[in-house]
């Protein structure tokens, strides 16, 4: 996220860390919840917030010469307060442009030296409560509680509500803010005396301590919010970053198993191929059997191996669909062939229906629909105590240059229940036919 800004330790990490309360809510004063987060991440979060914090008070910084000028030009009270006031209102301005002019220079001067940035920062926030206060005491001591001076006093009192939320964030400074900016409007009521002098006064200090409390508040749920910001952008990125880490991982294995297809292939057809050609030789019925038990291993091997790289060719999107001449009466005949002896074994009727109207030959990709009737007819007859099976081809639809073709396996066994078809092991229930779902398999030539 770029370069952090430099540690300011005076400000962000001052008092005890934050703890967790019997309900297992964080209990801290503000800036001290930041501490769960990691270094780096901790310095970023402290660096916004005196972003943060410079940009309200800018903004709010020009609400004093807003309203010393919008009074200077409409009411000629103020005009006549003299010099010192104008004097102060000339002050005040300045340390506005001040403040701003820190604000704009942040991204410099925080950088290079945080500590030196926050000292000034106070110091005019501070000065410019200072001025103000100033300039409605002397109001007060001129004017005493006529219309300019009221108008004053209201405008007091909603800078203070404005510095709860933009200087909450620093929660020494805010109190220090109202207590200037509040404190001296307060004293110089109560010494004005009156009727209105010791109840405004009064009013001031209830008020101010209210809007302290409010400070209290706000500095809390403020810290909680951004650290807890912080804290899961953190996770977000450990999250993605994991995700990231293992989907590498798995296209590095799909790819690997995808590529090494033809050479865990090779071997395994070695061996059928040798079993057959040994099957082929003169052989006594024991070794007979144990070639058959070779072959028929080889054989069951082979299906799992295939499954297993297509899923692999999936995942790496290297499967493709082929294309190619083939007979799909012979094929089916084959599957039937290779379930017929564990049939057979089973004492299981067998039938194989291919209507006389398909066509000798199709194009398609005989090794994937070989791959998923030989399942289905395998799943029939594992589940198939009694009874019968059978694998059924039937035309759907048939063109001058394409056919839809069904193939359906149907048995007599317990079947699979809907919601366990993706789901292993599978359960005994009620007997359903297997059915490979209508499409079209291959296109006429």
């Amino acid at each position: 996220m770029g370069r952090h800004a430099p540690r300011d330790p005076g400000t962000a990490f001052e008092g005890r860390g934050a703890v967790a309360d019997s309900r297992g809510r964080r209990r801290g004063s503000g800036p001290e919840i930041v501490l769960e987060l990691p270094g780096p991440q901790r310095d970023l979060v402290v660096h916004q917030s005196a972003q943060s914090l410079s940009r309200r008070s800018a903004v709010g910084a020009l609400a004093y010469f807003l309203v010393i000028a919008a009074m200077l030009v409409t009411d000629q009270a103020i005009r006549r307060q003299g010099p010192i006031f104008l004097a102060g209102a000339a002050a005040l301005l300045a340390a506005g442009v001040a403040r701003v002019l820190l604000d704009r220079g942040f991204s410099r001067l925080y950088v290079a030296n945080p500590a030196a940035w926050r000292r000034a920062f106070r110091g005019l926030t501070l000065t410019s409560a200072a001025l103000w206060s100033a300039l409605v005491c002397l109001s007060m001591t001129r004017l005493g509680f006529a219309v300019p001076t009221q108008l004053l006093i209201l405008a007091t009192a909603g800078m203070s509500a404005g510095a709860v939320s933009s200087l909450s964030m620093d929660r020494a400074l805010s109190i220090t803010y109202l207590a200037i900016l509040l404190g001296p409007v307060a004293a110089t009521a109560v010494a004005l005396g009156g009727p209105q002098g010791p109840a405004l006064g009064v009013m001031m200090v209830v008020y101010g301590a209210f809007l302290i409390g409010e400070i209290g508040n706000h500095h809390r749920h403020y810290w909680m919010a951004i650290s807890d910001a912080a804290m899961l952008e953190l996770r977000a990125r450990e999250l993605e970053e994991a995700r990231d880490s293992a989907e590498q991982a798995s296209r590095a294995k799909s790819a690997f198993l995808a590529n090494m297809s033809h050479e865990i292939r090779t071997p395994m057809n070695g061996v059928l191929g040798m079993s057959e050609l040994l099957l082929g030789t003169r052989l006594d019925p024991e070794q007979a059997e144990f070639a058959i038990t070779i072959r028929n291993s080889a054989d069951a091997l082979l299906v799992i191996i295939n499954d297993i790289l297509d899923f692999s060719k999936i995942e790496a999107g290297k499967l493709t669909v082929e294309s190619v001449p083939f007979d799909l009466r012979r094929l089916v005949q084959e599957v039937g062939d290779l379930v017929a002896p564990g049939a057979a074994k089973k004492g299981l009727k067998l039938a194989v229906s291919v209507p006389p109207e398909l066509p000798p030959a199709l194009v398609g990709d005989p090794v994937r629909i070989r791959q998923v009737l030989t399942n289905l007819a395998g799943n029939a007859l594992k589940f198939t105590v009694a009874g019968e099976m059978a694998i059924e081809v039937e035309l759907e639809a048939s063109g001058p240059d394409r056919v839809g073709v069904r193939m359906v396996v149907r048995d007599t066994g317990s079947g699979i229940v809907p919601d366990r078809l993706d789901h292993p092991p599978l359960r005994r229930h009620r007997a359903r036919p297997h059915h490979l779902a209508p499409a079209r398999a291959a296109d006429g030539r």
